[in-house]
């Protein structure tokens, strides 16, 4: 992972594919239970946490005067997941969708930045990265308490199985719980791209025309997604390789797949 400068890596895109907000929501078969979801917080944020405030309809919670988490819980049904702008079925991270039928209630996890925390995500890769991890680590509190079934992850714009999602943050696997890594075919070959890359300030990553099998494909995008959402800032013009002595790799900007409007990174392999 690159070294970031005392002063924090500024975005590598427009700050307006940034955006401060942080949310996910995680579904329930049932309504869950209060004190269940404050001791999954309480032990996921420990001595960090500050005291609980429950009003008529959150939950909040201030973590070392630089967030205040929001926990949001109301009625929802598995209507409410497939019709949500970030829903997309991912073949490896959704896992069994048969449970979705069961749903009756979401809950709405918010990580609002304190002010100064705010100027600092507003700049610097690092501060973003941060609060994102934090939502994560909220969301996978919630997901671990009794009842859930499915988490919505908005940066990676995918629904995610609780154990999918769960593990990968204990893992601290971001290309599994922030942005993600898909595969299509196309008439030349295998394509794959990222999906929610410039919330982490970064562009997305793609490879096209990929002539080995699927798996490979998907493993080695998210291991370079992986590697740049844990900090690492890719650009255009910069080589990489994924052992010592192999051949350099190029990296190139072009439009993303998905959206020409999106800038984005090529992997040519």
């Amino acid at each position: 992972m690159t070294t970031a400068s005392p002063q924090g890596t500024p975005h590598a895109v427009d700050y307006g594919l940034v955006t401060s907000l942080a949310t996910s929501l995680v579904f329930f078969d049932s309504a869950p239970d209060t004190e269940a979801m404050k001791s999954m917080i309480t032990q996921a944020f420990g001595k960090n946490l500050g005291p609980l405030e429950k009003s008529e309809k959150s939950m909040v919670v201030e973590i070392n005067d630089e967030y205040a988490l929001a926990f949001t819980p109301a009625a929802a049904t598995r209507a409410d997941l497939e019709g949500d702008p970030s829903f997309h079925q991912h073949p490896i991270l959704s896992g069994d969708p048969a449970g979705w039928e069961d749903i009756a209630c979401m809950v709405l996890i918010n990580v609002f930045p304190s002010n100064e925390r705010l100027e600092l995500i507003k700049n610097t890769r690092e501060a973003r990265l941060h609060q994102l991890v934090t939502l994560g680590l909220a969301t996978s509190a919630i997901a671990q308490t009794p009842g859930a079934i499915a988490v919505l992850n908005s940066v990676g714009r995918v629904a995610e199985s609780t154990e999918n999602y769960v593990e990968a943050v204990a893992d601290k696997l971001p290309a599994h719980y922030l942005a993600s890594t898909w595969v299509a075919q196309d008439d030349n070959g295998l394509q794959a791209y990222t999906l929610g890359m410039p919330m982490l300030g970064h562009p997305e990553l793609q490879i096209r025309d990929f002539q080995g099998s699927p798996d490979e494909l998907y493993s080695m995008l998210a291991n370079i997604a992986d590697y740049a959402q844990q900090g690492a800032t890719l650009k255009d013009g910069d080589t990489m390789a994924f052992a010592e002595g192999e051949p350099p790799i190029r990296i190139t900007a072009e439009p993303w797949i998905v959206d020409a409007d999106v800038p984005a990174l090529r992997i040519h392999f």
